[in-house]
């Protein structure tokens, strides 16, 4: 019975170390031109290594807020990062940069008559980088 405890906590040490590891999330640069870098994040189970970015608009193709800083843990909702400015994510870097590609959508209006929809100007639309964008006229 004692062999068996002790098989059982070598293995629970085990797994343990094995589950709870440092990861790195991208670091926002301390001055502003300077690309993202790095950080090593306090070592946690795989289902807490949380990482946060900026929310990005399709609309505008702008990130909510610039002053959104890229990082470990989870946003500070309660205080300067609301969840309408701040996103997480969960593993290792999963915080990549977010980049952002321009293109352009047909915009339609009703004619005078009321009658029907004509095509109008070309508007810019945004996507971010390596997704399929869409136009929602």
């Amino acid at each position: 019975m004692i062999k068996l405890l002790l098989v059982t906590a070598l293995i629970g040490a085990i797994y343990a170390e094995e589950t709870a590891k440092a990861y790195k999330c991208m670091k926002s640069p301390d001055t502003d031109g300077d690309p993202l870098g790095e950080e090593t994040c306090t070592a946690a189970l795989p289902d807490a290594q949380i990482c946060k970015f900026p929310k990005f608009v399709i609309t505008t193709g702008d990130l909510v807020a610039a002053a959104q800083k890229y990082g470990c843990g989870a946003c500070d909702t309660a205080n300067t990062e609301p969840a309408t400015q701040c996103a997480t994510c969960k593993g290792d870097k999963c915080n990549v940069k977010v980049e952002t590609v321009e293109f352009k959508c047909p915009t339609y209006a009703a004619n005078t008559a009321g009658d029907k929809f004509e095509e109008g100007d070309e508007r810019s639309c945004f996507k971010t980088k390596g997704t399929h964008g869409e136009c929602n006229t």
